[in-house]
């Protein structure tokens, strides 16, 4: 039998176990994460400050997974954000502790995110159950701002002209409900069975808006809020097996 006729059969056959062995795998993925949200800005002395004030958060999400590495993955995250100025013992910052803003809001987001798993284990196996991953996307937030300045100590506000006159400009502005912002992520799955894996996973919105907090020319016009989650939860891989393989009639593939 010529050469060319034999490669052609090993690549026939090779292309159909291949299609048979992914027809073993669902591309569908639903899970639920809690944990805690951290708001980052105007009223955050540095970035570890934020630590100091956790706020429940919780995510409902569904991921496509389109083979082992790549994936898209749809979000629903619920929580809340506050910062307070009070908080701060940095003492580098201490006007913060007669500034004493403070401020609250509800938090909803949607976002829409693209993942890539290193080890290439989406569908999750018993040789390497761990799968870190990274994420990145776009989403929109609904907040809802309450914010505070009545606990200033006036003898700030005298000191202070300039931040008293951008506070009149705060106070002004009605601040936006729907902001957009950018997710990223990182994340690792550990597979307990085919179908579940548990999760762990610190996600950054990099954010469009000052007034997160509400405050923005009384504070550091300069730099927008943003916020970040830390969470743990649990993936269900679920759906019909067979997606990758799709009948398309004809000839078929071989039988061994």
């Amino acid at each position: 039998m010529p050469l060319r006729y034999i490669t052609a059969f090993g690549v026939i056959v090779l292309f159909c176990q291949t299609a048979s062995a992914q027809s073993l795998y669902n591309k569908n993925e639903v899970g639920i994460h809690l944990g805690a949200g951290f708001y980052q800005g105007d009223l955050t002395a540095n970035p570890g400050s934020s630590l100091a004030v956790p706020n429940f958060a919780g995510e409902l999400y569904y991921s496509r997974l389109f083979n082992s590495y790549l994936f898209a993955r749809f979000n629903i995250m619920a929580g809340s954000l506050h910062g307070d100025d009070g908080l701060n013992h940095d003492e580098t910052k201490a006007y913060m502790q007669q500034r004493l803003f403070r401020f609250s809001t509800p938090l909803v987001e949607a976002s829409l995110m693209a993942g890539y798993n290193f080890f290439g284990n989406n569908y999750g196996n018993a040789v390497q159950r761990f799968s870190p991953y990274v994420m990145a996307g776009i989403g929109a937030a609904y907040i809802d701002v309450n914010r505070d300045w009545s606990r200033m100590d006036t003898s700030f506000v005298h000191a202070n002209p300039a931040m008293f006159t951008g506070l009149v400009i705060d106070a002004t502005q009605s601040t936006s409900r729907i902001i957009p912002v950018i997710p990223v992520a990182v994340g690792l799955k550990y597979a307990l069975t085919q179908r579940v894996s548990l999760v762990a996973e610190g996600k950054y919105r990099f954010g469009f808006s000052d007034y997160i907090d509400g405050f923005s020319y009384a504070a550091n016009p300069d730099h927008n809020d943003s916020y970040f989650t830390v969470m743990v939860g649990v993936a269900y891989n679920f759906g019909k097996a067979g997606g990758f393989a799709k009948k398309t009639g004809g000839i078929g593939c071989p039988r061994f």
